[in-house]
């Protein structure tokens, strides 16, 4: 038997109503490639700096004025 289902807070919901009895066990398989896809945002972003960069000038300007060494 195969049953889909969803991982929700770190636990699996199945899709389907299923009546199992409690306390029997069951084998859990993850496709390949679903360990593979992303979140869909990776390699949007338009700015292709470093982030060390990003970080170096998100600092530089939040003490912009101060007194401060990093």
């Amino acid at each position: 038997m195969i049953v889909r289902g969803h991982i929700k807070d770190n636990q699996i919901l199945i899709d389907e109503n299923i009546q199992l009895p409690d306390g029997i066990q069951v084998e859990i398989r993850v496709p390949d490639e679903a360990m593979t896809q992303g979140s869909g945002l990776c390699g949007i972003w338009k700015d292709s700096r470093e982030a060390k960069e990003i970080v170096e000038e998100i600092i530089s300007s939040r003490t912009l004025g101060r007194d401060t060494t990093l």
